[in-house]
């Protein structure tokens, strides 16, 4: 699926990567923008690591923004026969699959596994933040496993879409 953003300026334009961008007017200017990421869990691999990196998302925020609200909507639950919880975390570009990740979490422990009752297929979790996170120079998304609740599997199903709230200046 290609990577699409939708702009009062440029319309709407694809590229390579995934996700879904809508941006106000002042899209290339400071404002409040908006960041869909669609994560497909297919083939990617846990750990069952706490804190480790399951992939990389392909995706950042503009430097020295402030983040201002996330959620999040499993749509399709993992494979795994357990809870599989993750966490949407920002930190430095170019850090390891399978290693420890070191930034923030935006979104702390969202069960996508199959654990019965314990989730519902596209019901949104998240909010605004009650104070907005300044992101300085890590700008880069990941997909993070939170606690050692994971699999060590390459997971056949499940996708997740982060939505995040932001103030900054786009480019």
């Amino acid at each position: 699926m290609p990577k699409s953003r939708l702009s009062n300026d440029k319309g709407l334009v694809q590229s390579s990567g995934n996700g879904l961008q809508l941006t106000p007017a002042n899209a290339n200017g400071a404002g409040m923008h908006f960041k869909s990421v669609r994560v497909e869990f297919l083939n990617l691999t846990g750990s069952n690591t706490d804190n480790a990196i399951i992939t990389d998302l392909g995706a950042s925020l503009p430097a020295q923004s402030i983040v201002l609200g996330v959620n999040s909507v499993v749509d399709a639950l993992t494979s795994t026969a357990t809870n599989q919880a993750i966490s949407l975390g920002l930190g430095a570009a170019s850090q390891v699959v399978g290693h420890t990740f070191s930034g923030t979490d935006l979104l702390a422990l969202v069960n996508t596994g199959k654990a019965g009752s314990d989730v519902i297929l596209n019901l949104a979790s998240g909010s605004f933040l009650d104070t907005g996170t300044s992101i300085g120079t890590n700008t880069q998304l990941y997909l993070v496993e939170d606690g050692a609740a994971g699999q060590t599997e390459t997971f056949a199903s499940g996708s997740i879409n982060f939505n995040i709230v932001y103030a900054g200046v786009e480019s």
